[in-house]
C-alpha cells in the first residue's frame, strides 16, 4: 500500500462520521442522477407530444385557410371588391401569422425543465454547507 492508501485508511478508521458522509454524498449523488434522468424522459415525451400537436394543427389550419381564402375570393369575384379581397387577404392573414409566432415565442411553462433536480441540488447544497 502507498501512503495515500494508508492515510485514507486511517481516517477512515479514526473518523466514524466520513464514512457516514461518503454514504450520504454517494447516496445523493445517485438520486440526482435518477431524477435527472427521470426529468429528461418526462420533458422528451412533452416535446414530443407539443410537437405533434404543433404539426398535426398547423396543417389543419393551413387546409382551412386556403378553403377559407377560395371561399372569400369566389364570393367577391363578380364584384368591384374583389382586387381588395385578393390583396388584403394574405396582408391580414400576414399580420395573424406575426401575432401567433410572437405568442408561440412567449410561451410560459409552468415549470422550467429539470427544476426538481435544480431544487434538490440546491437543497443538498445547503444541507453539506450546514454540515461544514
Amino acid at each position: 500500500m502507498n501512503l495515500m492508501q494508508l492515510g485514507w485508511r486511517a481516517l477512515m478508521d479514526d473518523k466514524p462520521y466520513v464514512k457516514g458522509l461518503i454514504a450520504d454524498l454517494s447516496n445523493m449523488s445517485r438520486l440526482h442522477i435518477e431524477l435527472f434522468i427521470a426529468e429528461a424522459r418526462i420533458e422528451r415525451e412533452r416535446l414530443k407530444r407539443k410537437a405533434l400537436l404543433l404539426c398535426v394543427s398547423f396543417i389543419a389550419l393551413a387546409i382551412a385557410v386556403v378553403f377559407l381564402l377560395v371561399a372569400i375570393i369566389a364570393a367577391f369575384w363578380d364584384t368591384p371588391y374583389r382586387f381588395f379581397a385578393l390583396f388584403c387577404l394574405p396582408l391580414l392573414l400576414l399580420i395573424i401569422a406575426g401575432i401567433c409566432y410572437r405568442a408561440a415565442t412567449l410561451e410560459v411553462s409552468e415549470d422550467p425543465p429539470f427544476a426538481l433536480s435544480a431544487a434538490e441540488i440546491k437543497k443538498d447544497a445547503n444541507w453539506l454547507i450546514g454540515l461544514l
